[in-house]
């Protein structure tokens, strides 16, 4: 007797593989597809490569524009793909059973196929429920550019680029130079480990300075740029608001480059600069930056190699601090071109004597009071020609629009225009912070001091080799922003600290300080809820009052 030939595992899975590749979700990535070029694989000169390079002009279309640039360039692998989405959590079928006519409980009709596609994936036979096409397994490795756009079926409005994990040259940054400046909803762009050196960050830096609409920045892992020029992406006109520069091996010289580029940039809040090689050196050029910028809200630090002295540096930007003499003279220059909120008086009349020396005093000489008083007439001298005319000074532009919408009838016939016109988008409202230059300060010792940075909220010195010495100056800090909130001085913005995290440092966890700062910082929480008292406190309580 021949026995009937029994199916292998591997027939069996190779079976049941093809059977379920229909199913597949179609967000899944097919890189033998989208690897092909856009555009036929025509034999060019040279010659004709760098005349269509030169005079291309983009579409649009991010994907057709990088691929056909890249070829004209000579790079033919490279291609364009869909960032790929984790799979959904599987839904879970309801439990609840449903009664019939006669009171019976009938099961649900899922139950049983639900338990023999588990049945199959215990007992390996079945397919994996997630995985990739790919005829080459090598291809999931090859250089790609991943995107991710807006709406899956059209990809021409690209929100976020992703180049992770292989070394970007000048070419391809150079085609980027080209094709990003269109993206205008570009919101995310991650290099991560992409081998950025001195040129490509220069070329990304003017490259991204155009994205209109980009707030989040990642460029971990890139430690081949030696001059450390990262401040380039903190321009003043810069519209980042999140930067990550993790393990990128900066050292002070790239924090000196960040903290003078703080000084004038308005618009970051976040700055991530932990795994790198930041002494106090570093934190000391990061802390002057501190002094005048009032838009960073978190700073990460954790995992350099920061010590005393530069805890002291930072929990001196955040209590008080003195003025130095170039900050003197800028005060100075503010002060004579500030407007005042309420207009109520010049900012020479508001002026106090702690800007300038006691004896300082302003003489008018004769002609001085001469031109004073012509120039007083010539400002009367519009004011009667309007008046003469039969002109009133009436509101503004704005206030006469919104009164000639107000005197529109409600007929009808205004309602259908209201119908047909347009919506308008909404403008997000520019916040204006003033300088911290402009706050009151207080004279100690012929000097003047200021308040400190309470804008930042979050602050992470994680990982370092901070001890008790400088676990005392923090500590200090955070306990003069809590009594300053307290005073609620209206003057200074911010709160101060609401998060700061010092573990792994050289002091013990049950250090005294370390104790007190811990319970300080859990009231600075703004979801903080004192416990309530128990009744024997406030029995006591009230027991204490009557004999008052």
């Amino acid at each position: 007797m021949v026995k009937p030939k029994n199916l292998s595992t591997t027939e069996r899975s190779g079976k049941s593989i093809s059977s379920t590749s229909t199913t597949i979700n179609s967000s899944a990535i097919q890189l033998d597809k989208q690897c092909k070029p856009l555009i036929p694989n025509v034999e060019l000169t040279e010659e004709e490569r760098k005349e269509r390079y030169e005079k291309y002009k983009p579409t649009g279309d991010f994907e057709k524009d990088f691929v056909e640039l890249c070829t004209l360039v000579g790079i033919q692998s490279l291609c364009v793909v869909a960032r790929p989405k984790r799979p959904g959590t599987p839904s879970t079928t309801s439990t609840s059973i449903t009664t019939g006519k006669g009171g019976k409980n009938a099961p649900p009709a899922t139950q049983q196929p639900q338990q023999d596609a588990n049945n199959n994936n215990i007992n390996g036979d079945g397919p994996p429920t997630t995985y990739i096409i790919a005829k080459n397994k090598y291809d999931y490795f090859k250089p790609r550019v991943e995107i991710e756009t807006e709406e899956e079926a059209n990809r021409i409005f690209v929100k976020e680029l992703y180049i992770r994990g292989w070394r970007v040259e000048q070419k391809v940054i150079d085609v980027l130079a080209i094709t990003m400046p269109e993206l205008e909803r570009l919101t995310l762009v991650d290099f991560w480990n992409a081998g950025l050196t001195d040129e490509t960050v220069v070329t990304l830096g003017h490259c991204l300075s155009a994205a209109p609409s980009l707030k989040t920045l990642r460029l971990d892992g890139n430690s081949h740029a030696s001059s450390q020029r990262f401040d380039i992406f903190l321009s003043e006109k810069s519209m980042v608001q999140n930067l990550s520069l993790k393990n990128c091996c900066i050292t002070d010289l790239g924090a000196k480059h960040i903290g003078n580029s703080l000084k004038d940039n308005r618009n970051l809040a976040t700055l991530n600069l932990c795994f790198n090689k930041i002494t106090d050196e570093g934190v000391s050029h990061l802390a002057k930056g501190l002094r005048i910028n009032r838009s960073l809200l978190s700073l990460n630090l954790g995992s350099n190699q920061i010590s005393d002295d530069g805890a002291k540096h930072i929990s001196e930007v955040l209590s008080t601090f003195q003025l130095t003499h170039e900050e003197i003279v800028q005060r100075r220059q503010l002060r004579s071109t500030h407007i005042p909120d309420d207009g109520s008086s010049s900012p020479s009349q508001t002026s106090t004597s702690q800007d300038r020396p006691p004896t300082a005093t302003r003489s008018f000489s004769k002609d001085d009071k001469k031109n004073n008083a012509k120039n007083k007439d010539k400002k009367k001298e519009p004011a009667n020609k309007l008046k003469e005319n039969g002109l009133k000074r009436g509101p503004s532009n704005v206030d006469s629009s919104t009164t000639s919408k107000q005197k529109t009838p409600k007929g009808k016939g205004g309602q259908k225009q209201d119908r047909g016109k347009t919506p308008q988008h909404e403008v997000e409202e520019v916040v204006e912070f003033k300088n911290p230059l402009l706050e009151n300060i207080r004279e100690e010792d012929g000097a003047l001091w200021i308040p400190g940075n309470k804008a930042l909220i979050n602050l992470n010195l994680a990982r370092n080799t901070i001890s008790e010495v400088g676990l005392e100056h923090l500590y200090e800090a955070v306990k003069y922003q809590s009594d300053m909130s307290i005073e609620s001085n209206k003057t200074s913005l911010g709160t101060g600290l609401m998060r700061l995290s010092l573990q792994r440092n050289k002091f013990l966890s049950m250090n005294p300080t370390y104790m007190k700062l811990v319970d300080l910082m859990r009231t600075r929480d703004p979801f903080y809820e004192p416990t309530p008292p128990s009744p024997i406190e406030e029995s006591s309580k009230e027991d204490h009052e009557r004999k008052s």
